[in-house]
């Protein structure tokens, strides 16, 4: 009498068998991308010590003065202090440029490991699936450490500050993967650092 396990299909227990192998596969890569990532001691400085003093330098200039903006969605007329932009502004800039940076410095290290990975068997859809993971903790991570730094200087109140992190979020998650784009297409670290840069500032002005 045969075992019961020759009873199933064989597609079925090639499925079995690889649904395991993929999610190893997802794991092992994402523990490697977040790893990369922490590596990166440079944006570890960065978001350390350059958000804080971004924050008290731009506050230091910006006045109290009221600034008018028309709400086109509504055509309601609002009414916001330029401190309080500037410094959501400021907090913005140093979003798109950290986490541009490292994750565009990130992808271009493990350019080789990847290679050698796929080589070995892994799926290209799980090593980009797993960067993205790693992407979108990082975003997350940056995201909520610089709205957190926002209150050491301005105090807004809850569902403010809240629609700011989620701001900050977005374009956290943005950038990274900018990052993650330009990381594979470009050739050179310069190309990917000017494009990085420009984009964050045209954005943040505009």
């Amino acid at each position: 009498m045969p075992a019961p396990d020759t009873l199933q299909p064989a597609s079925s227990r090639t499925a079995g068998l690889r649904r395991p192998a993929v999610f190893g596969q997802f794991r092992t890569a994402c523990r490697f991308a977040l790893l990369n990532q922490a590596r990166n001691r440079l944006a570890g400085l960065l978001l350390v010590v350059f958000v804080p003093a971004w924050y008290l330098l731009l506050g230091v200039f910006a006045g109290h003065q009221e600034l008018g903006f028309r709400l086109f969605a509504t055509g309601r007329t609002l009414t916001v202090d330029s401190r309080d932009l500037t410094l959501i502004s400021a907090g913005l800039n140093s979003l798109t440029i950290i986490v541009g940076f490292a994750v565009f410095v990130a992808i271009r290290r493990a350019l080789p490991f990847d290679k050698r990975l796929v080589f070995a068997g892994y799926r290209p859809g799980t090593l980009i699936g797993a960067k993205i993971t790693a992407i979108t903790i990082l975003a997350g991570a940056v995201a909520l450490y610089t709205a957190g730094v926002l209150l050491f200087f301005w105090r807004p109140d809850p569902v403010s500050w809240a629609a700011i992190l989620a701001g900050f979020a977005v374009i956290a998650l943005t950038y990274g993967a900018l990052g993650l784009l330009l990381g594979v297409l470009v050739k050179g670290d310069l190309e990917g650092f000017f494009l990085i840069i420009m984009g964050g500032l045209t954005e943040t002005f505009l």
